[in-house]
């Protein structure tokens, strides 16, 4: 029933009955060369080094292989006892060392055969190691990806944000020279646009309140002027009518000349700032009357280089120093006391200093008068006030007024202003 009888067949044979009669019209056999299933094998086992598929039938014979030699040969010797007897699918390692083999055995019960496929372990590792490489690589990539995301996203969204915090920050440590840039139209670059605003409101109010408290300061200043002039002009006015009672005309005269000086500089319209040389004669003149008024209290000497003749200093600066200097160091010395009025450059800076040798102060005596108090704490004297505010507010730190006292040994006051020279317009 073969063309030819060294090709091997799988036969299959059916009975033909009469659908009307029932009765047997014959046996059919199909013929099928074993080489098509072969082929299908082949195809289905990609490579026959790594992975091979064999149709076993019931007698343990293999009937379909990609290998014409193992035909027809039994195959329980290839795989492990038991294996091709059950009727479930099952896979099992066969083989020993580097030819183990993973078998996997599945029934087809109406033919009684059974398909089995042997895969090297070797393939099925190198398949793993595969798989494993690609699922890192392609992880690795998509962490990659995900940073590169991230950071855009950073960029885009949250660089703003720390641009905004980071100008907070310099606000928050008195910096208001800063700007926040808004790069963005969202809400971020609004927050950026709404701080920029409110740091740009908050400097314009501080230069607000600034100039007022100047302008306050300057008339607090003018009060406290207002106070120590009359009484000035009041003694001196006594003097002058003692001196002319006394006959003394010489003396009343120099001292009117003097006063007359003194208020020429004290009421003048100009600037506040003064050339040292201005303020010294101003100081002179007081002295000049002081010296009338109380010939037996004083002396004084001034010694002022010429290179510092033209250094700004608030007007009426030096005479409530030289005035403290006189009622509370040399009146209660009991002698004649020394005044002397002295200007040292020190760097870039200006230092005036009124000593003298009268009685001192105690510690804690300089420490009230130092103390600078306005307001509720007044200050124990309006004069040195004056002149450590009026410092302060024509110059700013680092400058103002130092108190150095012994008891018994006399006071120095000295008076730190910048050392420039003189501008045009001051006279």
């Amino acid at each position: 029933m073969v063309s030819d009888p060294a090709v091997p067949v799988l036969t299959l044979g059916k009975i033909v009955f009469n659908l009307d009669t029932g009765s047997q019209l014959g046996t059919l056999f199909v013929n099928v060369r074993e080489t098509t299933f072969a082929s299908i094998l082949q195809v289905m086992g990609e490579s026959s080094s790594s992975k091979q598929y064999y149709i076993v039938d019931g007698a343990g014979r293999i009937v379909a292989s990609p290998n014409e030699q193992l035909l027809l040969t039994p195959f329980a010797a290839n795989v492990s006892p038991g294996l091709l007897e059950r009727e479930t699918p099952v896979s099992d390692i066969v083989g020993s060392g580097e030819g183990n083999k993973l078998a996997t055995v599945t029934a087809y019960d109406r033919l009684n055969w059974k398909l089995v496929n042997m895969v090297s372990l070797q393939t099925l590792n190198g398949d793993i190691r595969r798989n494993f490489v690609l699922t890192f690589a392609f992880g690795a990539l998509c962490l990659l990806l995900s940073l590169l995301l991230a950071g855009k996203l950073s960029q885009i969204i949250v660089s703003p944000l720390l641009q905004v915090t980071k100008a907070m920050r310099k606000v928050k440590d008195g910096d208001l020279n800063v700007t926040s840039p808004v790069t963005t139209e969202d809400e971020t670059g609004l927050i950026a646009s709404v701080f920029n605003s409110m740091v740009q409101q908050i400097k314009e109010l501080l230069n607000t309140i600034t100039e007022e408290q100047g302008r306050k300061r300057e008339y607090e200043l003018a009060l406290i002027h207002a106070q120590i002039k009359p009484h000035f002009l009041y003694n001196t006015l006594d003097t002058i009518y003692v001196l002319n009672d006394l006959g003394l005309s010489e003396e009343a005269r120099d001292t009117t000349k003097a006063l007359a000086d003194f208020y020429r500089v004290v009421l003048s319209k100009g600037s506040e700032l003064i050339p040292l040389a201005g303020e010294i004669g101003n100081v002179r003149d007081y002295l000049n009357i002081m010296q009338i008024r109380n010939p037996d209290v004083l002396r004084y000497e001034i010694d002022i280089p010429q290179e510092l003749t033209g250094v700004m200093v608030p007007k009426l600066s030096l005479q409530p120093l030289v005035e403290n200097a006189i009622y509370h160091g040399l009146k209660t010395k009991g002698s004649q006391g020394l005044i002397v009025i002295r200007a040292r450059k020190d760097g870039s800076d200006a230092v005036i200093s009124v000593e003298d040798n009268g009685v001192g102060m105690p510690p804690e005596q300089v420490q009230r008068i130092t103390q600078f108090a306005s307001g509720n704490g007044r200050p124990a004297s309006i004069g040195i006030y004056s002149v450590y505010e009026r410092i302060k507010l024509y110059f700013g730190e680092p400058y103002g007024l130092t108190v150095r006292s012994k008891p018994g040994e006399g006071t120095v006051m000295e008076m730190k202003v910048p050392g420039k020279e003189r501008r045009a317009g001051y006279v």
